[in-house]
């Protein structure tokens, strides 16, 4: 039995077929409570809002099984789904329960740059393969507050937007994929969670394709593989977007982030927390690119890319990275510090503000004993000269490689009364105030010593040395004193 009621072209169709019942709205304005909904018809949804209707319903259910015959349709406009709002049409639901079972047969499903939905309190599950338990399209606008999304199928994302994406505002909830293949979230739009639960039992706990953009806050995300994984499916040179603002965040198959072939920029905003079986925080592969920014937040984890990517990653604010480093560039703000884990290796590196290049020391990078490594061919590295420095508790930061003596592995220095000119010098240098006595050294970039003695008049010879930048070290009563000078 079909009934239709089109005042003002309102059209209501209630379908009563093979023990179903299923509603098609297209136009005008209605308002239901207390409603049971059920489709169990092959590519029809349990609840169609089509052509610029205006639909509420709340404290009601809709149950959708049968599966889609094409799942093409079901991805990019929705066919087969339980509840299925198009067409530049707009829809509230709360308190209610929409479950689907079946291939394709996605739960909630909003498609056009003119149709928005907003739900709230209620219940979204989809148990079919290729069935999304909420899929936002061609730029649809969706709102969740304190819902329960989940998705059991393969390849089933359990909050995801696509094909030209959408736009997904999720305030309180869960957000669970149990399937193979199934992120938790999956975007190529714009999707922002806060106060969420989510958990990925065969999958990263994210996905990003192509320029989509995830923004998670005050959430929590476990995950069996990655935490946040990042592809390009289409060769695109576009730019994905991360930001992560208090949040709790546990790989347990994989790297906190994960870049493959892809662009993304990064941000943690403060107050994460991260850890991941492989001990990286950003892993990047097969030409990678990510720009990474760390405001105010203390973040463990190595950052490692293969040759062909590449990895920026910037410091500011009072932030803390206990971490190694592989093939990326490092920049440290003024207040930021970096405690190393591992002998590392730079490309760049800019901390012009906390690199004494006097004392040849970095008063922010703790070095517990490992050296931190830096390409000195690079344009970007011109300003370190060549030269190696001394970090706090031990380790150097030097070209790559030249050695780290332990002379020039200091913690502090006092030379308030000691004094080297002409610098730069040509063939002498005057070492004023040196104690009559005092043995030096002289060494180059790579932290040779090319010329030793003892002090007499103060006044050394240096004719012999190259054009260069080198290291002078005094020794006088056990106390050791580091000049930099340059030889024209």
């Amino acid at each position: 039995m079909t009934i239709f009621l089109s005042p003002c072209f309102l059209l209501i169709s209630v379908s009563l077929h093979a023990q179903s019942t299923w509603l098609r709205l297209s136009g005008g304005t209605v308002t239901e409570t207390g409603k049971y909904y059920e489709s169990k018809i092959s590519d029809t949804s349990g609840v169609l809002v089509t052509g610029k209707s205006n639909y509420t319903l709340s404290h009601s259910s809709v149950f959708k099984t049968g599966n889609s015959t094409r799942i093409d349709s079901s991805s990019r406009s929705g066919q087969n789904a339980g509840v299925l709002v198009e067409k530049n049409s707009i829809a509230v639901f709360d308190h209610d329960t929409i479950v689907t079972d079946g291939a394709g047969a996605n739960g909630l499903f909003i498609t056009g740059s003119a149709t928005s939905t907003s739900v709230s309190n209620s219940i979204i599950t989809a148990s079919g393969v290729h069935a999304h338990g909420v899929d936002v399209t061609y730029l649809g606008t969706l709102s969740l507050s304190s819902v329960y999304v989940s998705s059991t199928g393969d390849t089933a994302p359990a909050l995801a937007t696509d094909c030209a994406g959408g736009y997904i505002n999720f305030d309180r909830g869960t957000i669970i994929a149990s399937g193979r293949q199934s992120s938790g979230i999956y975007s190529t739009g714009t999707i922002t969670v806060a106060n969420a639960g989510i958990t990925a039992y065969n999958d990263h706990g994210a996905v990003i394709d192509v320029d989509g953009i995830i923004n998670l806050t005050a959430s929590s995300v476990v995950a069996a593989q990655s935490g946040l994984m990042i592809h390009n499916t289409v060769g695109s040179s576009k730019v994905a977007t991360a930001v992560f603002a208090q949040c709790d965040i546990t790989a347990n198959g994989g790297h906190v982030v994960y870049d493959t072939a892809a662009r993304l920029t990064l941000t943690f905003n403060g107050g994460n927390r991260t850890r991941s079986s492989s001990g990286n925080l950003i892993y990047g592969v097969k030409g990678a690119v990510v720009n990474a920014f760390v405001n105010t937040d203390s973040l463990s984890g190595n950052v490692m890319a293969d040759a062909s990517s590449v990895i920026n990653i910037t410091l500011s604010g009072k932030s803390l990275m206990e971490s190694s480093f592989q093939n990326a560039s490092l920049t440290l703000n003024p207040g930021s510090e970096v405690s190393l884990t591992a002998d590392s290796h730079l490309k760049a590196f800019k901390d012009s503000a906390s690199v004494d290049a006097v004392l040849l020391s970095v008063s922010n990078v703790t070095g517990n004993g490992f050296n931190l490594y830096y390409n000195a061919a690079l344009a970007e590295n011109k300003w370190l000269s060549g030269l190696s420095y001394g970090l706090k508790n031990g380790g150097c930061l030097l070209p790559e490689g030249a050695t780290c003596s332990s002379v020039l592995s200091l913690t502090a220095v006092n030379r308030s009364k000691v004094n080297l000119y002409p610098n730069p010098a040509g063939n002498f240098i005057q070492v004023q105030y040196a104690i009559a006595g005092s043995n030096y050294e002289i060494s180059g970039a790579d932290g040779r010593v090319l010329a030793s003695g003892t002090i007499s008049s103060g006044r050394l010879d240096v004719q012999q040395l190259p054009s260069g930048f080198y290291v002078l070290t005094l020794v006088s009563s056990g106390e050791k004193m580091y000049f930099k000078f340059c030889k024209e």
